[in-house]
């Protein structure tokens, strides 16, 4: 045991250690060697999926699939954490308010479900639709900024991501203050939707606080502004964090300020008793604008970083690389190999987190431009607001695509914080449990009455985040040192002991089941259901996962009754004889398929489920198309292919998802005339 040990530490060593600091092939090779020395000394299956699992190959033979490795086997729309696998009919990336407002009404018109989505960094179903699901991303164009005495207002369009977002408004000397998500690539109203934060002990650091004006698209769709001035507070407050359930939001105003430098100052020396011995958390940050903590309870270990706004000349170069180290994509397959074996072997887990926490500790992940252009850990400094407070993140290949990991987070009442705090030291001893990610992230919010359901809503809270690597493969269960299911136990206890709630865009779906929302939130549940009963009374917005939290609980489900009117179509209202148009969209009956603009000779009879669509011809397979020009067969028509038929609904998503980035163009439906 004592030479898997050494192998471990050496592996840990040169992976946590040098890896930012010389990231060559020979290294590579050294810890993929180091790597399968190890895995001859463990008993764990599909231990080599660690290293091969987000190559980009879907590998059966090595026990591939799609709920083992969403992202080489994935058939279907998935986030960014590939944590769920969504299977729409649709997936559609809508570039103006006019086309948004056009798939709201096909929805309509053909009885179905419609989520938005931006950026898709939630990591649980909170975009999953089997209806259309609409991809904010390319609606993302900055409107103007608007002054009113001392007030400023932005306007952007609802895709914006954070990055952007910061960006324009610091080339107008402007900021966001400190409502500054730690990760940038969301979108503006991904992160208003679900509650999105920054961190500050004293200011306002909730995205969705800032908001002034949202402009809706209703199930009618309509295009709706909501307001202070225009809608009762509880409407308002339910639409500054509305989890997509009451309209498709495509242009937002936020209040801003003047750009503003930060004074920073990073403290790795204190202890767990520090937290401890404080009042409430928030006091050891006394004096700072912006602060956060890094908690390492097995490590008894505890880092602070004060930020202080400050009117000093600052340094441009300063950058946050808290999510992201310089070099660390390189590193990201070796990495899974090392975690994948972590969590078969708890020895190594404990290693892993001890190396992480020194080489975290040691290096600053606040750095600046050295003499030599090369990014410098730095302990103090000057530099932009934004800089300072966010981590623009690695680029998604090869990182997100190796390295599977489990989110969690939850916003802890201040004045049960420290008792939560030690709870939690206790429970990890107790059940022999590591954190090498990078511990507990901890940040600040002062009580806020802008929304109703964000999970900081009504107190202030102490936001702490932590992640688990996913093991990869069907046998998770099998590895002993693969923490989720007592960090699971360790979430249910943080709500139940000491009133915390949980993150609207990370956690596990079935955290948010029914009674979580009614007992967590109160009144404010009952208000926000009111609400949503009045915006969308027959659940256009809904899905399985939307209704199992208690968001969805409909008298109707008949969204065809949102559709726009069509005189000829008033008898067959109550009828359903499906057709299927050349536009591959399944309609209610043939009357409103022709309230679509679609003519007789454009449609066949029953679902679009019913057919097989295809980009090209198929060597060797002859297929009777129905529309001349359109890719549209009978699967039927076929004469005895070179290989089995995918069944239809697989053949499709795995074509949608496949043609999203590139060719998406090709896949929205035109707008019709009407």
């Amino acid at each position: 045991m004592h030479t898997l040990q050494l192998l471990a530490c050496l592996a840990a060593v040169l992976l946590v250690g040098q890896a930012f600091e010389d990231p060559d092939d020979g290294l590579l090779k050294q810890i993929k060697e180091l790597s399968d020395e190890v895995m001859k000394n463990a008993t764990c299956p599909d231990l080599k999926m660690g290293w091969k699992c987000g190559n980009g190959v879907c590998e059966p033979k090595h026990h591939e699939t799609p709920q083992s490795c969403p992202m080489d086997c994935n058939d279907g729309w998935t986030p960014y954490s590939h944590q769920v696998i969504c299977y729409p009919t649709l997936v559609a990336f809508p570039a103006s308010i006019d086309e948004v407002v056009h798939y709201v009404h096909e929805a309509a018109r053909t009885n179905n479900t419609l989520r938005a989505c931006g950026a898709g960094h939630s990591t649980n179903s909170a975009c999953c639709t089997d209806g259309i699901l609409l991809v904010m991303t390319k609606l993302n164009k900055p409107i103007g900024i608007t002054t009113n005495g001392d007030t400023i207002l932005a306007t952007f369009e609802a895709g914006t991501t954070m990055t952007d977002v910061y960006s324009y408004l610091d080339s107008n000397g402007l900021a966001i203050g400190y409502a500054v998500p730690g990760y940038r690539h969301m979108t503006l109203a991904g992160a208003i939707s679900t509650g999105t934060h920054g961190s500050s002990p004293k200011h306002s650091s909730v995205v969705s606080s800032l908001v002034e004006a949202l402009d809706v698209v209703t199930p009618w769709g309509e295009v709706r502004t909501y307001s202070a001035d225009s809608a009762d507070a509880d409407t308002w407050r339910a639409h500054r964090a509305a989890y997509g359930m009451l309209g498709v939001i495509v242009r937002v105003t936020i209040r801003v300020q003047r750009q503003f430098q930060l004074s920073f100052s990073w403290n790795g020396e204190l202890k767990n008793k520090d937290l401890y011995n404080a009042k409430e958390p928030v006091d050891l940050m006394a004096g700072c604008d912006y602060g956060v903590l890094h908690w390492w309870p097995n490590q008894d270990s505890l880092v602070r970083v004060c930020g202080m706004n400050t009117t000093d000349e600052p340094d441009e170069t300063i950058r946050n690389n808290f999510i992201c180290v310089p070099g660390q994509s390189m590193m990201s397959y070796p990495l899974a190999a090392i975690m994948q074996i972590a969590s078969c072997y708890n020895p190594i887990k404990k290693l892993m987190e001890k190396v992480r926490h020194d080489q975290f500790t040691l290096m600053p992940y606040l750095t600046r431009k050295n003499f030599m252009g090369l990014p410098t850990p730095v302990k103090s400094g000057v530099g932009p607001s934004w800089e300072v407070m966010s981590d623009e993140g690695c680029k998604p290949e090869p990182w997100d695509h190796a390295v599977l990991t489990i989110e969690y987070e939850l916003a802890i009442p201040m004045d049960t914080a420290t008792e939560a705090f030690k709870f939690i030291e206790t429970f990890l001893k107790e059940n022999d449990l590591f954190m090498p990610m990078f511990g507990f992230f901890l940040r600040f919010g002062p009580s806020q009455e802008t929304t109703l359901i964000a999970h900081s809503v009504g107190r202030p809270v102490v936001f702490m985040d932590f992640v688990e690597y996913h093991v990869k493969g069907p046998h998770a269960d099998q590895y002993p040192a693969y923490n989720a299911p007592m960090l699971n136990k360790l979430v249910a206890l943080l709500i139940s002991k000491f009133g915390a709630r949980i993150h609207w865009g990370k956690n596990f779906d079935f955290m948010f089941s029914k009674p979580y929302g009614i007992n967590s939130f109160g009144d404010n549940w009952t208000k926000f259901l009111n609400v949503r009963k009045a915006a969308d009374p027959h659940c256009l917005f809904r899905s399985t996962y939307t209704q199992d939290v208690g968001l969805a609980e409909c008298d109707s489900t008949d969204t065809h009754a949102y559709a726009p009117p069509c005189a000829a179509c008033a008898p067959h209202q109550n009828e359903y004889a499906p057709v299927c148009g050349k536009n591959k969209r399944t309609y209610l009956h043939a009357c409103s398929a022709s309230c679509d603009g679609l003519h007789a000779l454009d449609i066949l009879p029953g679902t679009c489920e019913d057919y097989l669509f295809y980009e090209k011809y198929h060597e060797g397979v002859n297929f009777r198309y129905a529309f001349a020009g359109q890719r549209f067969v009978k699967a039927v028509a076929a004469v005895t292919p070179a290989a089995p038929l995918l069944p239809a609904r697989t053949q499709r998503n795995a074509h949608w998802t496949r043609s999203m980035e590139c060719t998406c163009e090709a896949l929205i439906p035109p707008l019709s005339a009407a």
